[in-house]
């Protein structure tokens, strides 16, 4: 009996944890509002907030200064808007603003040499890692303040609301890692001073990114499921035509799969980008195959600021009369489709070597693309050829037609 006293002793503290533990898993969906504001405030100096009127507590919060390395802040009439929008800014001494505008719209770069480590490693990130991640916001950027609104007076599953606060405490922590990375990338190439700048730099901040990028994904689609759960299905949506929030999706799908496609699968190396940034940046119409789509997406982004136009999603959005009430219908079921197809493209690639297959179908790798499938089973070549059949076909058409919506 005294021997079972003082194991239960020793154990209380260890109970008590996991029982604490338990209760810090929020069921009030809400919550993930909370964090993600938390987050930012992380990350910013805010000044005082604004008492505006509108009747949505979850708008966009208003101060009356604000900095952020982080965010993206945008000035209304002399006030200030915390976005939920990311929008990581490069503050090195190495790269002046005209350095920064060239490489964020493909031009010359004042005193370096184009095409050395510098310009290819501040291309992959400024260009194709920041032209990915803002088009995953978008869809959150959208229609949070609306869902969050909306969802307290809604009864929600509990696994719902738990598992939203679990990806958002995910991100959290991913966008901790993230920050300190950029830290570490910003003074080691503001030390190097622009002209040694190793690619292991590049290769390592580009990991943390694309690991960022993941987090972000694995948040916003779900918070997006969550959102037609709950708000489009039960025909809540305020305005009665979910038109818009379509067009939302289908940036988010194209984002999703040209972050597999061509940012993802290099985590399975040291996460070099100049494979996929070379043809990028020294050519005007990418050869690889699998970088074609995304010279056309960057084609239509002039620029990675948010306050500037030119971005995909801005002017697909600003293009609100679009579509007729018939070619909303056809525009729905194109989504629904390609929404079935994306899933099993997913479990595919996740059975394939796509950082092998990359590199042999784009040219860069040890073998050509027909030695390496000659290589494989019979069973991995029919693998390799449904990757490539989404993407030359099933993709490629969804996402010209996107884009073919803003010319």
């Amino acid at each position: 009996m005294k021997k079972n006293k003082i194991l239960s002793l020793l154990l209380a503290p260890v109970l008590a944890t996991g029982i604490l533990a338990g209760c810090g898993e929020s069921d009030k969906i809400t919550d993930a509002y909370t964090t993600y504001k938390n987050i930012q405030a992380n990350y910013a100096t805010l000044g005082q907030v604004v008492e505006t009127t509108s009747e949505n507590p979850y708008e966009y919060t208003r101060y009356t200064s604000a900095s952020s390395d982080l965010y993206y802040i945008r000035q209304v009439d002399g006030q200030y808007e915390l976005t939920y929008l990311v929008d990581a800014s490069y503050d090195v001494a190495l790269l002046n603003s005209a350095n920064v505008a060239a490489i964020r719209n493909k031009g010359d770069v004042t005193e370096l040499t184009k095409g050395d480590n510098v310009y290819d490693g501040y291309y992959g990130v400024l260009k194709v890692q920041d032209t990915i991640v803002k088009a995953v916001y978008n869809y959150y950027n959208n229609h949070a303040a609306n869902f969050y609104k909306i969802m307290e007076g809604v009864k929600v599953e509990k696994a719902d609301a738990k598992e939203l606060n679990k990806r958002a405490d995910a991100l959290q922590r991913a966008t901790a890692t993230f920050h300190a990375a950029k830290d570490v990338f910003e003074t080691s190439i503001t030390t190097a001073g622009g002209v040694n700048v190793h690619g292991f730099i590049f290769n390592g901040y580009a990991k943390a990114y694309n690991d960022f990028i993941e987090s972000s994904l694995n948040f916003v689609e779900y918070f997006k499921d969550l959102h037609i759960k709950y708000v489009i299905k039960e025909d809540l949506y305020k305005n009665g035509d979910d038109t818009e929030r379509v067009k939302d999706e289908m940036i988010l799908n194209v984002a999703k799969v040209l972050y597999m496609e061509d940012l993802k699968s290099f985590n399975y190396s040291d996460c070099d980008l100049s494979d996929l940034t070379y043809d990028l940046v020294m050519h005007s119409e990418a050869s690889n195959n699998y970088a074609k789509l995304l010279q056309v997406l960057l084609s239509k982004n002039t620029s990675t600021n948010p306050s500037s136009t030119g971005k995909v999603f801005e002017l697909l959005n600003a293009h609100t009369t679009m579509l007729s009430t018939d070619e909303s219908v056809v525009f729905k079921a194109i989504v629904e489709a390609f929404n079935k197809k994306v899933g099993l493209y997913q479990s595919v690639y996740g059975q394939v070597k796509m950082y092998e297959y990359n590199r042999a179908r784009s040219g860069y790798g040890t073998v050509d693309k027909t030695t390496y499938m000659n290589s494989q089973s019979a069973e991995m070549q029919s693998k390799y050829n449904f990757i490539d059949d989404f993407y030359n076909y099933t993709f490629s058409q969804y996402a010209n037609y996107i884009l073919s919506l803003i010319n």
